[in-house]
Order: C-alpha cells, then sequence, then structure tokens
C-alpha cells in the first residue's frame, strides 16, 4: 500500500521521464507518443498477409540505424521462421554494417525442444533495450492453448519487460474471419486468441492495408488505439513503402476524411 501524495520533485520527475524519448525512431507513429517506451508492452495486429512482417523489419532497420541509439541492442523472438530464414528477408536493401552486431535472434523454430521459459530466460541474458516477439499468435505456446493459458504467457511477457526495463513489441494476427477490405475497421479485440490481451498491454496499434479497387495499388494504413501515461499528437498514419527496402521508410499524418476515403475505395467482392 502506498499515499497518492507526491512531492513537487516527484511531480517534476515523473512529468519529466514521460516527456523523455528513451528510445529514438525516424517514425512518426511511434514519436507520436515520444517513442517506444522501456517497461511497456507495445502489441501490433493485423491480418495475415497485411504486411506486419515488413513493419517489423523497418521497426528494426529504423531501431539499429538511428544516430540516438548507438548504444542499444535489439533481440529478435521468432516463433514462425528459423534464424536464417529471418536474416534472408533482412538482407534486403542492407548492408553488412556495424549496426547489425547491436542485434540477435532467437527462434522456436530452431529450438523445438525448450519451453517458453527457456527464451524468455535466453533474452534476459542478452539484456536488450528493444525486445521483439514476431508473432505471438503463432508461437506453438499461444496456438492450442486455453484463454487462461494464453493470458499467462502474456503476463509473463510483460514480467518480462518490467524486470528488464525494455521496450518490448508483440506481433499478433487479427481473428482468422477479419480481413483488411470488410466493411469496418479493425479494432483490439480483433485480435486472434485472448481478449485480455488488450486491456493487459500499455500501448497498442492497428495495422490495416487498404487495397484500391480500381488502381491496385495498397495504402497501409496504422492506427494508435492506445497509449497508456502518453499524450499523443496523431492517432493515423500512411506508411510509405519501399519496394527497393522490403520496408516502410516513412510515414505520415492521416486525417479521418482520407481514412474514410481508402476505406470506400478498398477493393471488396460486392461494390
Amino acid at each position: 500500500m502506498e499515499s497518492i501524495y507526491f512531492t513537487n520533485d516527484e511531480k517534476h520527475k515523473f512529468e519529466s521521464d514521460q516527456r523523455t524519448v528513451e528510445i529514438g525512431s525516424s517514425m512518426g507513429f511511434l514519436n507520436a507518443h515520444n517513442g517506444l517506451r522501456r517497461g511497456s508492452v507495445h502489441v501490433l495486429i493485423g491480418t495475415s498477409g497485411g504486411g506486419k512482417s515488413t513493419l517489423v523489419r523497418s521497426i528494426v532497420r529504423d531501431f539499429l540505424f538511428h544516430p540516438s541509439n548507438q548504444d542499444l541492442g535489439i533481440a529478435i523472438l521468432l516463433s514462425e521462421e528459423t534464424c536464417r530464414e529471418y536474416k534472408a528477408q533482412l538482407v534486403f536493401g542492407l548492408e553488412s554494417l556495424e549496426p547489425l552486431k547491436r542485434g540477435a535472434l532467437l527462434s522456436e523454430e530452431d529450438n523445438q525442444n525448450e519451453d517458453f521459459d527457456y527464451f524468455l530466460e535466453q533474452s534476459s541474458i542478452l539484456a536488450p533495450d528493444l525486445l521483439i516477439y514476431d508473432n505471438l499468435t503463432t508461437s506453438r505456446f499461444y496456438e492450442g492453448a486455453s484463454i487462461k493459458e494464453q493470458k499467462e504467457m502474456f503476463t509473463k511477457i510483460k514480467t518480462f519487460t518490467k524486470k528488464n526495463n525494455c521496450a518490448t513489441v508483440v506481433v499478433a494476427h487479427t481473428r482468422a474471419d477479419v480481413n483488411d477490405g470488410m466493411d469496418r475497421l479493425i479494432n483490439m479485440n480483433d485480435i486472434r486468441g485472448s481478449k485480455s490481451i488488450p486491456n493487459m498491454a500499455e500501448f497498442f496499434y492497428i495495422l490495416q492495408r487498404f487495397k484500391d479497387g480500381d488502381t491496385d495499388h495498397f495504402y497501409p494504413t496504422i492506427r494508435t488505439v492506445k497509449h497508456r501515461g502518453q499524450e499523443l499528437l496523431e492517432s493515423m498514419y500512411l506508411l510509405n513503402y519501399d519496394k527497393r527496402f522490403r520496408a516502410y521508410m516513412s510515414d505520415k499524418p492521416l486525417n479521418w476524411a482520407q481514412l474514410v476515403e481508402y476505406h470506400k475505395k478498398r477493393q471488396r467482392l460486392v461494390k
């Protein structure tokens, strides 16, 4: 139990901490809430094939090559790919440069006899400033587990994040019946599996990519729908994909009218 009283010094410290950018980024949707936050879990959901892996690689690239992150490290926990398969995608648009040495890969596919605690222990040894779990919902520890077990798994991730004072990004699929061209916007409860995860996460992003029914052009959008403890400058962004790098190299704010227009133009079976 603790008193709600705080001193003026504590007040100034809390306010300063909230304004401090702990991990640098060139991505507008992250800078809209002062970047990825230490001690917080950031959940990203999207449809299968909707660009989540591309966005994750973009975040990795952005993290490693941002000037203010020179002394920071990243660990990437993979559930679907081997380390070698992941590196085969990462090489596009990247040279063999020193910043890449600040990143480490762990794969469930490469270690099929280990339990989930093993991967958290290995990640703890690495002591990353940023942990990315790609993908929670395709992990063998999550798929087929009960709702209670899925919640317990996410609780372990939160505990790890607090204990190691790192920022954690957890990638997740939407339910199978959710698609980018549906008649409504994707929401937090469309996550595959436990609906406790949106409540437990400090930050929550939704990636929804609209395909223009006339031109076949894609409009990848990202919305920040939860941002605990942080004011938000803009909540919606359009991601700029560069096929030379197979990555989103920039983004720009999106207003409601523009989002509605992309949704109206989206490709669908019945108009």
